[in-house]
């Protein structure tokens, strides 16, 4: 699979710009649907989380580098974006209680 654009190589970005592109969509469901909102946000978010680890572990082992260099994924990397990702998920999922009160 590649996904390419400008001459780079985007694969090791993939899942940033799903996660980025999910956070805003969530955002604008968010402010458009307003307070009653905020559980489906919430467990949505966490499905994001989950979709972007996922991404994060099918892509493929070693150094991967975009952008002449400047975005370099390795192994040590691809550690501390899941180890984030989970702290991520557990806050949510830890504080679901508190954000459903108005």
């Amino acid at each position: 699979m590649s996904f390419e654009s400008a001459g780079y190589q985007l694969l090791p970005v993939l899942p940033e710009l799903v996660l980025a592109a999910g956070a805003m969509v969530l955002l604008m469901l968010g402010a458009y649907r307003g307070q009653q909102t905020t559980s489906l946000v919430t467990g949505l978010a966490v499905c994001l989380l989950v979709v972007t680890g996922v991404l994060e572990l099918m892509l493929p082992a070693g150094k991967l580098t975009t952008f002449s260099g400047s975005f370099i994924v390795d192994d040590f990397a691809r550690f501390l974006k899941i180890l984030a990702l989970i702290g991520s998920v557990a806050t949510l999922v830890l504080s679901a209680e508190f954000l459903a009160d108005p």
